[in-house]
C-alpha cells in the first residue's frame, strides 16, 4: 500500500521511512525554570488554599469591576492567578498576596493587561486582610507574615 508522504509529499510505500522526516524540527516550547512549578504538591496545595480563601468565587466578579455577563457571583471555571507572573518574580509564587482567584475572563484579561495588577494587589491584600496603605504596591514589598506558607 502506498501513501503521501507528510514529510516530503511524496508517494511511497507504508513501511518506507523517509530521510526526511529528520530534517523535521520539532516544535516543543522552551521551558524555563517556572515552568514545572505548576506541577508541584506545592502549588496544587497553594491553588486550594487560595481558592478556599476567595470562596471559590473570581473576585473580580464578586466587586462588579469589568463586568463581562450577567453572574454577579462567577464559581465557573476559577482559576488561581499570580498578579506578578512567575516569570517576572519567580520568588512571590506562594505568597498569598501575589495571588488571586479570577474566573477564566478576567484570568484572559488580567494576562493581557486590561485589569491592572495595582488593582488585582489590592482585592488580594483586601482578601487576606491588609489594609492596602500598609504595602508598598510599587515596590511589591510585602510583610513576612503575609506569605502564607502551608504547613
Amino acid at each position: 500500500m502506498r501513501r503521501s508522504c507528510p514529510y516530503c509529499g511524496r508517494i511511497h510505500d507504508v513501511m518506507y521511512k523517509c530521510p526526511q522526516s529528520k530534517r523535521r524540527q520539532s516544535h516543543k516550547k522552551k521551558e524555563y525554570d517556572y515552568d514545572g512549578y505548576r506541577n508541584t504538591s506545592a502549588w496544587q496545595k497553594k491553588r486550594a488554599e487560595i481558592k478556599e480563601r476567595d470562596m471559590h468565587l473570581c473576585q473580580v466578579c464578586v466587586r462588579g469591576l469589568y463586568n463581562y455577563g450577567a453572574r454577579r457571583y462567577n464559581s465557573k471555571d476559577i482559576s488561581v492567578h499570580h498578579i506578578i507572573p512567575l516569570k517576572d518574580n519567580y520568588e512571590l509564587r506562594d505568597y498569598n498576596t501575589n495571588l488571586i482567584s479570577l474566573c477564566e475572563c478576567h484570568h484572559k484579561m488580567a494576562d493581557r493587561g486590561e485589569i491592572p495588577a495595582e488593582e488585582l494587589k489590592i482585592i488580594a491584600l483586601e482578601q487576606e486582610g491588609i489594609p492596602p496603605g500598609t504595602v508598598s504596591l510599587d515596590t511589591g514589598e510585602i510583610p513576612q507574615e503575609t506569605r502564607g506558607k502551608s504547613s
